[in-house]
């Protein structure tokens, strides 16, 4: 029976991944993990990305498995990134996980560049560094087990529904409230970008900043003002409301003031073209935007769409 789910999720895996970019992937990656469940020692395999890329997944989390059998993660998104760096780029992954940005982002860059990736979850951190030894960018990449914030404080973090389900790594998030008492916790250290952080990487200038840390991102960046300010680097973050309404926060009001002191303007997708818009504009839930300092905002948008 192993054999047959092997050979059923590597078939599944292949068929997917001759298919167009198309909804429906994903879903039918979950159906398959549903019924063909991998077994404890088959569960942690290298899968090709079609970026070009390999990572190392773990199939009981939702987010790697739908990458192992569609090669895809946020694809178009990594794509778009990329059109905005530079080979000599200085690029930070703020919550890097296990790699799927970081990998990608890094091969981008050349010998002059330098991508600066911070997980604070240790088995993250542990199959991030993994990730970065199978695509050889160790000469671009420094890796940081920290969390960035707008204090130096030590906190704790969900780990949630991924390692739940038994998976080695996946999501986590700031504990907010009793919500997050479903979930096991784990203590992390967190400081701010501005400050001691910052003259201990020894970098002249940020060029690009991924942020993605499920609900923390307000936070980040209260903590990196100075350095923003300073820098002017392109911004791309996830807003994912739901952790902003347990904090009863309004997102487009906490980003609005925010990136108003920076004079920076939010760029939105609308069916595959970017434009500068509100963020009170965005899809609702969970969102993904390009902030772009407002001096350089119609250029960049330009190139966004070439």
């Amino acid at each position: 029976m192993a054999s047959i789910s092997h050979a059923i999720r590597m078939g599944s895996a292949h068929f997917l991944r001759l298919m167009p970019d198309v909804k429906g992937r994903g879903t039918v990656a979950k159906l398959i993990a549903k019924y063909f469940p991998p077994p404890l020692d088959d569960a942690i395999v290298w899968t090709s990305m079609r970026l070009g890329h390999q990572i190392l997944v773990d199939l009981r989390s939702e987010t790697e498995l739908v990458a192992y059998y569609t090669g895809d993660y946020e694809s178009k998104l990594i794509k778009a990134a990329l059109k905005l760096i530079r080979p000599d780029s200085v690029v930070l992954d703020v919550g890097a996980n296990i790699g799927l940005w970081t990998v990608p982002l890094a091969r981008a860059l050349s010998p002059a560049g330098c991508l600066h990736a911070f997980e604070p979850i240790p088995q993250n951190f542990a199959r991030l560094e993994k990730n970065i030894g199978g695509n050889d960018i160790r000469a671009v990449v420094q890796l940081h087990r920290i969390g960035l914030s707008d204090t130096q404080a030590s906190i704790s973090m969900a780990l949630r529904e991924d390692f739940q389900n038994g998976a080695e790594t996946g999501n986590a998030s700031i504990v907010i409230n009793s919500n997050d008492g479903r979930f096991p916790w784990v203590d992390i250290a967190v400081v701010p970008l501005d400050g001691d952080l910052f003259h201990s990487l020894k970098i002249d200038r940020i060029d690009f900043i991924k942020i993605d840390i499920e609900g923390h991102e307000d936070k980040f960046l209260s903590g990196a003002m100075n350095i923003l300010q300073r820098f002017r680097p392109i911004i791309f973050l996830e807003i994912n409301d739901y952790y902003y309404h347990q904090r009863h926060i309004d997102p487009s009001e906490v980003f609005g003031n925010l990136m108003r002191k920076l004079n920076y303007a939010a760029a939105l997708e609308r069916s595959g073209r970017w434009r500068l818009d509100g963020i009170q504009n965005r899809d609702r839930d969970f969102a993904n935007i390009f902030y772009l300092p407002a001096e350089r905002a119609n250029d960049l948008i330009r190139i966004l769409n070439t």
